[in-house]
């Protein structure tokens, strides 16, 4: 059965990415893994828009295999969720000012290497750790195509299940930590406003007497 709305915000997902890659990369200074996040996005939406087309229909069985796309694309959507996280990590490491924007050189390329590591080296390293607990190449499924399989067993979990939750887990207290650091420094600056003011007016009231 066709799932249109699948299909229509799927490739929305392409556009909103593309016009969204498009004014981050005229940003001065932006930390490189807030176009590994769009770039995530932009890939998983694509495949999710061809495959839903691909293969609307009920009937499988007279379906494209997906021999070779499946492949890319399976291994593309299981390493989508550790690509989004690891770029998240990063892009928050930015807000929080581990690294200065404005630094030095080797500032900026130690941050681009982080980036680069959480975004990219990250995610290709489980596409192996997923060649040892996968029981099958992918599976086809109705509207939402190839996705990738795994074992059921012990040296799954270690190996693969529990390293998306470790990253989940490690993002959001990260994003706390930004949204702290954020409102934290409002309220100083509020603070610090305020104490100017109280200190200019007393030196007003003292310059008139």
């Amino acid at each position: 059965m066709r799932d249109y709305a699948y299909t229509i915000f799927s490739l929305l997902g392409v556009i909103i990415c593309s016009i969204s890659v498009y004014f981050i990369w005229r940003v001065p200074c932006r930390p490189w893994s807030t176009l590994f996040l769009i770039s995530w996005l932009f890939t998983y939406n694509i495949f999710a828009s061809v495959d839903s087309i691909v293969w609307a229909g009920d009937n499988l069985v007279d379906s494209p295999d997906g021999v070779g796309y499946c492949d890319v694309s399976s291994r593309v959507k299981t390493i989508f969720p550790i690509g989004v996280l690891g770029s998240t990590i990063s892009v928050c490491l930015f807000l929080l000012g581990r690294f200065d924007q404005h630094g030095s050189q080797t500032t900026h390329f130690r941050r681009n290497i982080l980036d680069v590591s959480l975004g990219l080296v990250v995610p290709v390293l489980f596409v192996v750790l997923k060649f040892l607990v996968e029981p099958s190449r992918y599976i086809i499924f109705g509207v939402i195509g190839c996705q990738g399989t795994f074992d059921t067993s012990w040296p799954a979990i270690p190996l693969y299940f529990i390293w998306p939750l470790i990253f989940t887990l490690i993002a959001f207290a990260m994003i706390g930590s930004s949204l702290l650091s954020k409102l934290i420094k409002s309220s100083l600056c509020t603070i610090g406003i305020c104490v100017d003011e109280i200190l200019d007016c007393s030196s007003r009231t003292l310059n008139q007497k």
